[in-house]
C-alpha cells in the first residue's frame, strides 16, 4: 500500500505462482501452463480461478490513502504530498462522487459534485484557461464564496470559452453552500458507499464478460482439482442417486445449457449434490481419456465411472 512493487518483482512473484499452480514445482515450461494468467487471475464469476492480480490489488490498496485523504483530513499524514500512480488517480477520480454541504472538501473543477459530474466535464474549454494551481487546490467554497471562480479564468477568451461559461454560470447560479453541513463523499463501486479494497479490485475487471456457471462449478462439494476441469456422460451416473431424468437428451446440445436446465429443476441438498456430481463426473471422464490417450486404455464408460468411484473413495 505505501511503496509501489516494482514490475520486475511482480514478474518474478508471478513465475513462481504459474509454476505452483500448473506444475506444483519452482518452473514450468510455457507449456505446462493451459490458461493465460490473466484469465487466471479473474474473479471466479468473471470466468478466472480468484487469484489476485498483484498490479490490480497493489492499486486498490493504494486508492486508501487517496481516500482517507479526502474523508479524513485530520490525519496527521493528510497534509503530505503523497506519491499515488497516475493510473491510480484517474481511476480515483471517477470512484467517488461528491455531497456538497459546505464545500470545504470537495473540489471544484476535478470532482463529481454537480449532480455526479465535473466542471471540467461540463465546461472544457473554460477548464483549459484556468491555471493549473487553481485546479489542483480549489475547494467547491473557495470558488462559490462571492463567485470568485468567475476570475480564475487566465486564457484567451475564445467563443468556445465563453460558451462554457455561460453554460457553467446557468448550472451554478441557484446553487447554495450549507455552512453547518460537511460534505460527503461517496465510493460508487461498494453497496455501503464506503472504501473497501474488495470492491476497488473487483472494479478494474467492470465490463468484463460474466461467466454464468461459475456458481455451480465452485460452490459445490467436489474436492477443487475436480472443479478445476468440466466435460460429459451423465445418464450411468445420475441413475445411481436416481437422478437419472436429469440426464442429458438428444435434443441438448451445449453442456452449459443441460447443466443450468438440470439445476433448475432440483434444489437444497439434492441440487447440491448433483452439481458435485456433475463437477466429479466431468473430472473423471478428463482423467480416463487421458489413460486413453496417453497409457493406451480403451475407452469404457465403465471404466470411467470406476475411477470415478475410487476417486470418492479416497477422497480425489
Amino acid at each position: 500500500m505505501a511503496v509501489d512493487f516494482p514490475l520486475w518483482a511482480i514478474k518474478a512473484v508471478d513465475k513462481l505462482r504459474r509454476s505452483f499452480l500448473w506444475r506444483g514445482r519452482k518452473d514450468a515450461l510455457g507449456g505446462h501452463c493451459l490458461v493465460a494468467w490473466g484469465k487466471v487471475t479473474r474473479p471466479l464469476e468473471l470466468g478466472g480461478l480468484g487469484i489476485y492480480d498483484l498490479k490490480y490489488l497493489g492499486w486498490a490498496l493504494k486508492m486508501r490513502w487517496a481516500w482517507l485523504k479526502k474523508t479524513e483530513t485530520h490525519r496527521p499524514w493528510a497534509a503530505l504530498p503523497i506519491q499515488i500512480p497516475d493510473q491510480v488517480k484517474a481511476f480515483f477520480s471517477v470512484a467517488f462522487v461528491s455531497e456538497v454541504g459546505n464545500g470545504k472538501h470537495t473540489l471544484f473543477w476535478t470532482d463529481h459534485w454537480i449532480f455526479g459530474q465535473r466542471v471540467v466535464d461540463l465546461a472544457p474549454r473554460l477548464f483549459e484557461a484556468i491555471p493549473i494551481r487553481r485546479v489542483k487546490q480549489c475547494t467547491v467554497h473557495e470558488a462559490l464564496t462571492e463567485r470568485s471562480w468567475v476570475f480564475y479564468v487566465k486564457g484567451a477568451l475564445t467563443v468556445g470559452v465563453i460558451v462554457d461559461f455561460l453554460h457553467l454560470w446557468e448550472v451554478l447560479y441557484n446553487f447554495e453552500l450549507e455552512p453547518d453541513v460537511e460534505d460527503v463523499h461517496i465510493w460508487r463501486l461498494s453497496n455501503s458507499g464506503q472504501y473497501s479494497a474488495k470492491s476497488t479490485y473487483e472494479g478494474f475487471f467492470l465490463g468484463s464478460m460474466l461467466f454464468r456457471p461459475y456458481e455451480r462449478i465452485w460452490k459445490t462439494w467436489a474436492p477443487p482439482k475436480c472443479r478445476f476441469f468440466l466435460w460429459h456422460f451423465w445418464y450411468l451416473l445420475l441413475r445411481q442417486v436416481g437422478l437419472h431424468s436429469l440426464s442429458p437428451q438428444p435434443s441438448d446440445i451445449y453442456f452449459d445449457s443441460w447443466w443450468e436446465k438440470a439445476s433448475s429443476a432440483t434444489s437444497g441438498l439434492i441440487l447440491k449434490g448433483l452439481n458435485s456430481l456433475i463437477v466429479l463426473g466431468a473430472w473423471s471422464i478428463w482423467n480416463h481419456r487421458n489413460r486413453c490417450v496417453f497409457y493406451g486404455t480403451a475407452p469404457s464408460l465403465d471404466g470411467a465411472l470406476t475411477l470415478l468411484e475410487r476417486s470418492v473413495g479416497c477422497g480425489v
